[in-house]
């Protein structure tokens, strides 16, 4: 874990090449959740020459901050196809509240 974006790819003639590896083949359904994230990533690609760096995208600063991740989770619920929002809620403030 914890691996850096220049340790999943290489940069070939043709541009960045992302080098996934996995333990074990993934099922179906993790396939279908690569293939979004993919679709995620490859919106954004590494640029040569320039560290790694973390930013989290929701706020200006680019500062994350648990306050922050609390309400993008909030704003998210809205479009999401949660069986339970009650449950739902209810583990956003839980662990809003341990990380504060």
């Amino acid at each position: 874990m914890g691996r850096s974006v220049r340790e999943m790819g290489e940069w070939m003639e043709s541009g960045w090449s992302w080098k996934w590896r996995w333990r074990r083949d993934l099922r179906e359904s993790e396939l279908q959740m690569l293939n979004e994230l993919i679709s995620v990533i490859n919106k954004s690609i590494p640029l040569q020459g320039i560290p790694d760096s973390w930013k989290w995208g929701t706020i200006a600063e680019g500062r994350y901050t648990t306050k922050a991740a609390y309400e993008k989770l909030l704003s998210l619920k809205m479009g999401c196809n949660v069986v339970n929002m009650e449950k739902f809620e209810y583990g956003i403030k839980f662990l809003y509240q341990k990380c504060v």
